[in-house]
């Protein structure tokens, strides 16, 4: 026997109640919950049948609340990740672009945000504080996402889906790997990077290096690979794709590694001139003593030293 979901009463839909808070003149009190309380409030207090009138359409419009409930939402990583993606999907309507497409990749204004236009997101809801929260802040954040887009249900349910799957992926990708503890010094230094590129995250993200790190590997992630990023060496503008942006950032963060640990072992590079024959000799010795060309020339000299100071 198939199993009887029941539909939840609309009046208690966080979706509904947010959606229709949103033409409401609700003063200082912007945040999800406000909303949903006022206009709770406004439900349970007026006999107009304006509002039952909205909820058949609401119901008729939107796919069930059900839909949802693959979201882990004791996950802060899935919560956020589903919130940001309102972020980067309103950024990318600001810059004229109706309806993300159906594989939720984005070009790179869209991910990355002009440092010289100082846009804002002051329409998107915030990142809620608290775990208690999750279940209900992650279907407004999404279903906002569906109502700027003017997506129905169908739309929502094909959506839903991708996003799951988008998610999934992200978790699988080398980008989810900036999140992690060992990655905290270059999460910081490629968002520096990008910084002195002319390309900063969102002014929306929570105020704390472990946002900051999650948002940077979404933004990244998100980026669509065909999207250009310009940017600007000695006056010259460059046009890069994502892949070859990555590509240098990938070397100028290794050569920057490899100075901190010379610095931070007392390396220093040296340049001299040689006789051409000595090139032959250093060769057959570093083979023969099994040892890299900079080692047998450090064992060579210290050998010789502890030699003449006995």
């Amino acid at each position: 026997m198939a199993k009887i979901i029941e539909t939840p009463h609309t009046e208690s839909d966080p979706r509904f109640l947010f959606e229709i808070s949103l033409p409401m003149d609700v003063g200082n009190h912007r945040d999800i919950d406000s909303r949903i309380n006022i206009a709770r409030a406004k439900i349970e207090g007026t006999t107009d049948t304006t509002f039952k009138e909205k909820k058949a359409e609401f119901v008729q419009k939107n796919t069930n609340i059900n839909a949802y409930e693959w979201i882990d939402f004791s996950d802060e990583v899935a919560c956020y990740f589903m919130w940001y993606l309102l972020v980067v999907t309103s950024q990318d309507i600001t810059n004229g672009n109706k309806k993300p497409n159906k594989s939720f990749n984005f070009n790179t204004n869209a991910v990355f945000v002009d440092v010289v236009s100082f846009l804002k997101h002051v329409s998107i809801p915030s990142f809620p504080n608290r775990t208690s929260k999750f279940r209900n802040h992650t279907i407004v954040f999404l279903h906002y996402l569906f109502f700027k887009t003017d997506m129905n249900g169908d739309e929502q349910r094909e959506a839903l889906t991708s996003i799951k799957e988008k998610y999934l992926e992200f978790k699988r990708s080398p980008f989810f790997k900036l999140t992690l503890n060992d990655n905290k010094d270059r999460a910081q230094w490629i968002e520096k990077k990008l910084e002195s590129d002319g390309f900063r995250l969102s002014d929306e993200i929570p105020v704390s290096n472990k946002m900051h790190s999650l948002s940077l590997a979404i933004s990244l992630f998100l980026w669509d690979q065909r999207s250009l990023l310009s940017t600007y060496t000695l006056g010259k503008e460059h046009c890069v794709s994502k892949s070859e942006y990555l590509h240098k950032l990938n070397l100028s963060w290794n050569q920057f590694k490899h100075r901190e640990n010379n610095k931070r072992n007392k390396i220093k590079a040296y340049n001299f001139e040689m006789e051409e024959s000595l090139q032959q000799k250093i060769d057959y010795l570093s083979r023969k003593l099994n040892m890299r060309k900079n080692k047998l020339i450090e064992h060579l000299i210290t050998k010789e030293y502890e030699e003449q100071h006995h």
